[in-house]
């Protein structure tokens, strides 16, 4: 470089003569940038990408790289994407330079991550990783996930339904993907995305649900993000739901704030129910079963609640879940 540190080692691993070699910088920077996702920070690649080419490729021949990254870059990174540089970072490759993907033109190009060996040196990185011999071209450094070829009712079913004070939106997910959480987001008649909550993945578990408890009366847009744990990316369709006020029809909590107790007035005597109690981030705080005789009072002291916001979920024998937002003082 221009600095007279390492850029590259090019090792031929076969007798093929690839003839003139040519590695260059065709973007620098210590950062990272979007790639072909601008909404999961961890798919952002490092600022610095180089461009390799061969006078003769060959798809029979071989040869391995030994690519420099600077203390500065690789940290650049790391911090960008919260990732580490020393275990993390690999070597990208495609057809076409990597700096001219972006999100809102990805191309046509595929990429693939390379098998990568990363030795740290004094604060700098050597990455080393092997390539056919004709694969050359972009090269670039990161760990970004590819976005994923959904089928939508076969790997995803994703759902919505308005209920008295709320929507409810629920997806049903098949396959063999490590999911890590999965984002719900609103989408407004022009397109734009507001982020709503955040539901993390578990362990077996192929069903989910989350509610936006201010929906607006008409039509309701949502949209669902989904990332495994290897950075892998989806985004479902769009799916619409028909919120209407009809205060009147509400069912009484009270008191709204609560402190140690909520009374519930169902109205209907001799129905069984179950009522329960999850903080906003999806965790079942209480809950208990009864049979109404026209009102419950549930005392939540044992349960020893903190100050929040709460969704309260009622359950009939034969009739329409409600759910309601809480606040404990």
């Amino acid at each position: 470089t221009a600095d007279e540190r390492l850029l590259a080692k090019f090792e031929n691993l076969s007798g093929h003569d690839f003839g003139c070699v040519s590695i260059e910088i065709d973007r620098a920077g210590s950062s990272a940038q979007d790639f072909i996702d601008d909404y999961s920070v961890r798919n952002q690649v490092a600022d610095k990408t180089l461009f390799i080419t061969a006078e003769n490729p060959s798809d029979t021949a071989a040869f391995l790289l030994t690519l420099y990254l600077s203390g500065e870059e690789a940290s650049g990174w790391a911090n960008a994407t919260g990732l580490s540089a020393s275990s993390d970072l690999k070597v990208l490759r495609s057809s076409a330079p990597i700096s001219q993907f972006t999100p809102e033109n990805p191309g046509s190009a595929e990429f693939t991550l390379m098998e990568t060996t990363i030795v740290e040196s004094v604060g700098n990185f050597l990455l080393i990783a092997p390539f056919a011999g004709d694969e050359f071209g972009g090269i670039g450094f990161g760990a970004p996930g590819q976005e994923l070829s959904f089928t939508a009712g076969n790997d995803l079913v994703f759902e919505g339904e308005a209920l008295k004070e709320s929507n409810r939106v629920f997806w049903e997910l098949s396959g063999t993907y490590n999911w890590a959480f999965f984002d719900v987001f609103e989408v407004a008649e022009d397109g734009t995305e507001t982020y709503l909550t955040t539901v993390d993945a578990q362990s077996g578990v192929s069903t989910y649900e989350a509610f936006d408890l201010d929906p607006v009366e008409g039509i309701n847009r949502y949209k669902l993000y989904l990332q495994t744990e290897e950075g892998d990316f989806a985004w479902s369709d769009i799916v619409e739901i028909v919120w209407e006020n009809v205060p009147d029809q509400l069912f009484p909590v009270a008191p709204n704030p609560f402190t140690d107790a909520i009374s519930l007035f169902p109205g209907d005597e001799n129905v069984s129910y179950e009522v329960s109690l999850y903080n906003l981030s999806g965790q079942l705080v209480a809950s208990e079963a009864f049979v109404s005789d026209g009102v419950f009072t549930w005392d939540l002291l044992p349960y020893s609640i903190s100050g929040g916001v709460y969704l309260l979920i009622l359950e009939g024998e034969g009739q329409e879940r409600e759910v309601y937002k809480l606040m404990k003082r």
